[in-house]
């Protein structure tokens, strides 16, 4: 399948998620925030971001699952991102 060519408010909005994406990453707490950085920022597989924290590979994917789900729920709370499972209407 044939990609079009992004929009302005296409890249503009790329902009403001990735922005509020760092915020989020920049709230965390360093004990979330160093994994997050080294695994998705610098591009460390995971058992080279547990081996420069000194954790084994399970301890550092339950962490890092946990900061994401800190960064997703702050992402639902800025409604920046819908619900993984909406609320069935009432």
């Amino acid at each position: 399948m044939r990609q079009h060519p992004a929009t302005p408010d296409d890249v503009a909005l790329l902009a403001e998620r990735r922005a509020a994406l760092w915020r989020g990453v920049q709230q965390l707490s360093p004990h979330y925030r160093v994994p997050v950085v080294l695994r998705y920022y610098g591009h460390f597989s995971v058992r080279e971001v547990a081996d420069m924290l000194e954790v084994r590979e399970g301890t550092l994917r339950v962490t890092l699952h946990r900061a994401l789900a800190q960064l997703r729920a702050s992402w639902q709370r800025e409604s920046l991102l819908e619900p993984a499972h909406p609320a069935a209407p009432t």
